[in-house]
């Protein structure tokens, strides 16, 4: 999984498994950062734009 800005990959957010684990369904901004990996499923994702981290909640 990985979170894109204005329909274009220049200004892109993803991160890293470690974080992703480590913080437990949240991971911190990393520009150009790798995609995460997530189980299949359907998600409530919020980004917050002033701190640049991802949630992920399972539905």
């Amino acid at each position: 999984m990985k979170l894109r800005a204005d329909h274009d990959w220049a200004v892109n957010f993803g991160g890293s498994n470690s974080l992703w684990n480590d913080k437990q369904g949240q991971f911190a901004k990393f520009d150009g950062g790798d995609n995460v990996k997530v189980s299949a499923g359907t998600y409530f994702i919020k980004f917050n734009d002033l701190t640049k981290h991802i949630i992920l909640l399972a539905e």
